[in-house]
């Protein structure tokens, strides 16, 4: 009887151990307190959601050129910031792009200051960008603070994102680039498909192992629509975009994707 009472018991207290934070009239709460943080800010309009298990507080800033959307998104179990995503979007020239920062073992929102903020904009952010045609294709040049890449852009109904794994140490565990569709100023995240650039004049294949007389050349921008793997060798089915879009396949070792 003892020992059915102990599992009963056992059964309810992970319920009451710990308090979910929540939200309330555009605030963050844990158990019945309101949460201080920086990142909460009247004049940038912050906007906080409850979304499933995660809570997003999204502050929009706007200049003459940009347009961005910068969300936190924070576990409601335990208050830890998960991910943040930046969001650029260019009038003048139609076009997202931004990059995010998936989180490993992070800090607690009440614990985000400026010097935590400010780190990981001087480390990941963009310092300048330039829009600029060529070939008829719509260029975007993005100077981060260790990297100079150039992106060919695709409608204003896509995003370009650089993708980040950070470490609890605040290093980069990996990197990847990526296009995604944007509809509604919403991400579809399950849009998201790898983009590549070819890294020496490469044969394009009608299925893996019948080669064709078509091929890319080095610093071809192109989006990885599937993988495969025969007899121990990697392919990837791409899509390119040139003076006519190409969808065939490439040997994997052909393309690299950061």
């Amino acid at each position: 009887m003892v020992i059915k009472r102990l599992f009963i018991l056992l059964l309810f207290i992970p319920q009451f151990a710990f308090s979910e934070y929540y939200v309330k009239d555009n605030k963050m709460y844990n158990d019945g307190n309101k949460v201080k943080t920086i990142l909460i800010n009247d004049e940038l309009g912050s906007v906080l959601l409850d979304n499933k298990d995660v809570i997003v507080i999204s502050n929009s800033y706007n200049a003459s050129s940009t347009k961005t959307e910068l969300s936190y998104i924070f576990s409601k179990l335990n208050g830890n910031i998960l991910k943040i995503e930046r969001i650029n979007y260019s009038p003048e020239c139609d076009r997202y792009y931004g990059y995010f920062l998936n989180f490993h073992n992070s800090i607690n929102v009440e614990d985000i200051n400026e010097i935590f903020i400010d780190s990981f904009e001087s480390r990941y952010g963009f310092k300048d960008y330039v829009f600029f045609n060529k070939n008829d294709n719509l260029v975007l040049n993005i100077n981060g603070h260790d990297k100079n890449i150039f992106f060919s852009t695709y409608d204003d109904k896509s995003i370009l994102i650089i993708n980040y794994d950070i470490s609890s140490d605040g290093g980069v565990l990996s990197e990847k680039y990526m296009k995604c569709e944007y509809l509604n100023e919403s991400i579809n995240t399950s849009s998201c498909k790898d983009i590549g650039f070819v890294n020496k004049r490469s044969y394009l294949y009608t299925s893996p192992n019948s080669i064709s007389k078509m091929y890319l050349i080095k610093g071809d921008q192109v989006i990885i629509n599937d993988v495969r793997s025969l007899k121990n060798e990697k392919w990837y089915l791409i899509n390119y975009k040139g003076k006519k879009e190409i969808n065939m396949w490439i040997k994997a070792d052909s393309v690299d994707l950061n």
